[in-house]
């Protein structure tokens, strides 16, 4: 369970990408301040049932404890060692779970085609939001709650390799302070922030016209030249990174280069692997900064 302590003169719109970039699954109803109907009217919670434990305010012993139900009074409350049963209110034990798959509908509703949604992994925070021509160009959009990582490329090349060829992926990332980047050939990185508007009724909402502004300037050739796409250098820092979130990369410089040319197909299929002096001499910078030697 998350905890999101909104600001009382927030709008709306700014709690719901808080509870998105946070994954929250339920919240207490105090969390939500005087948003809740307006987060109900948006269909992005729902009723969670009420909070197995709450902490003490009864006595001044500072513990927590368990919530009951006296099914008999049909009151809730919990056991305080100095004041018995405490009866609680229930709107104040309320949960409220956040239905995440709601709020990247909602981001979506003005932008996409509903029918192109996909759930995509959930559990690593990636939805596919569908396709927009870009002239004679086909930009396909994800959105993602984080936006590094090999794992969160890997995670973003599963879901769009699902939709069938595109001339982009463009991959709107919710998290805090992400600039945007290219991590592989042919995918984009931009902060999801820069293409958001924003409608008192329907909350924050994906600008169709900042999308296709970003996807033509995306796709143009000046974009390209300017180096929009990652150089040799920087795919392998991301298949480094790739093999030692996962513990597999090898200590020795053979045995790395081989367990980096086997990774390099997985996220860059089609292109050839850099040479073996090539990827030694980034393997010689990684020990370095790793403190160990190779052979």
């Amino acid at each position: 369970m998350t905890r999101v302590m909104p600001d009382p003169a927030s709008h709306p719109a700014d709690l719901v990408l808080q509870l998105f970039r946070e994954g929250a699954s339920r919240v207490p109803a105090a969390s939500l301040g005087r948003h809740v109907d307006a987060l109900r009217s948006l269909g992005v919670i729902v009723d969670g049932g009420v909070a197995p434990s709450v902490f003490c305010d009864a006595c001044d012993l500072g513990h927590m404890a368990q919530v009951e139900h006296n099914v008999g009074s049909d009151e809730f409350g919990w056991r305080c060692p100095e004041a018995d049963f405490v009866v609680a209110d229930r709107e104040r034990l309320r949960l409220w779970k956040v239905d995440m798959e709601a709020i990247v509908r909602s981001l979506a509703s003005a932008a996409f085609d509903p029918r192109d949604f996909d759930a995509g992994d959930a559990r690593d925070g990636v939805w596919r939001l569908g396709r927009r021509p870009s002239g004679e160009r086909r930009v396909e959009a994800l959105i993602s709650r984080n936006g590094s990582g090999a794992s969160a490329t890997a995670a973003w090349r599963a879901v769009a390799a699902r939709s069938g060829p595109s001339h982009l992926t463009l991959v709107l990332v919710a998290e805090h302070g992400i600039a945007a980047y290219s991590p592989m050939p042919g995918m984009h990185v931009e902060p999801l922030d820069g293409v958001l508007g924003r409608s008192d009724f329907r909350g924050p909402l994906i600008d169709a016209a900042l999308l296709d502004e970003l996807a033509v300037r995306l796709l143009s050739p000046a974009t390209k030249s300017k180096g929009g796409r990652p150089s040799y250098d920087e795919k392998i820092q991301v298949v480094i990174e790739h093999l030692g979130e996962r513990g597999l990369l090898r200590t020795g410089r053979n045995e790395g280069t081989r367990a980096i040319r086997a990774a390099w197909s997985d996220l860059f299929a089609g292109e050839s692997p850099p040479g073996e002096s090539t990827i030694k001499a980034h393997l010689r910078d990684f020990e370095k900064s790793a403190g160990r030697t190779g052979e």
